[in-house]
């Protein structure tokens, strides 16, 4: 099938053609085509210099379900305000899963990704960055991680039939405090000077 626009449908053979590209860098996406395949997404991205691309192959995958835990290092405060912290999910390429995610976190126990009533709780295969946001004063975040591998830093790739693929997000109110005080080569106090505190992870 030859495309024009933006979008279209492949034929019967599974093949398509995109025309009239400008130079530049490209997302794609394909979604299943057929009922039985409704729910199955793939995604990647190309650059156009100054030749065609051929043979530009896309194998669309199921969705993968997004489930996890909240534990915590210690006990969690007991009057701690914990309404409205969400774990933001944020596609690190764009295509059709450019739409930034937020999962409602408990403060104890599972959770699961809710899509809309008519979709199922799953989310596109892809890379996701992971972050925390609305977290209450008196707690912080220790970790997330995704089986062995912590995923605070880096991107998180979500993937559908593996043992220990809990996302597990992991709480501690048990930090430190840093007095600071802003001197001159004199040692004398510089009053209202601006002090930063940079998290090295």
């Amino acid at each position: 099938m030859q495309i024009s626009s933006n979008s279209g449908r492949s034929t019967k053979d599974g093949q398509f053609r995109i025309c009239n590209l400008a130079p530049g860098t490209y997302s794609i996406a394909a979604l299943g085509g057929t009922p039985a395949s409704r729910f199955s997404f793939a995604t990647a991205s190309f650059t156009i210099i100054d030749r065609d691309i051929e043979n530009f192959t896309l194998s669309p995958a199921p969705l993968v379900s997004v489930q996890g835990r909240v534990a915590w290092t210690g006990e969690p405060p007991k009057d701690l305000p914990w309404g409205g912290v969400l774990l933001q999910l944020r596609p690190v390429h764009g295509g059709l899963s450019e739409v930034t995610r937020y999962v409602p976190l408990p403060a104890s126990g599972s959770f699961r990704w809710r899509e809309e009533a008519q979709a199922p709780e799953e989310l596109a295969p892809g890379e996701y960055g992971v972050r925390v946001l609305g977290l209450p004063r008196g707690a912080y975040l220790k970790d997330i991680a995704y089986g062995a591998a912590s995923v605070v830093v880096s991107s998180w790739r979500p993937q559908e039939g593996l043992s220990g693929t809990d996302l597990v997000v992991t709480f501690a109110a048990d930090g430190g405090s840093v007095r600071v005080t802003a001197s001159d080569r004199h040692g004398k106090p510089v009053p209202k000077a601006g002090v930063a505190l940079i998290p090295h992870r």
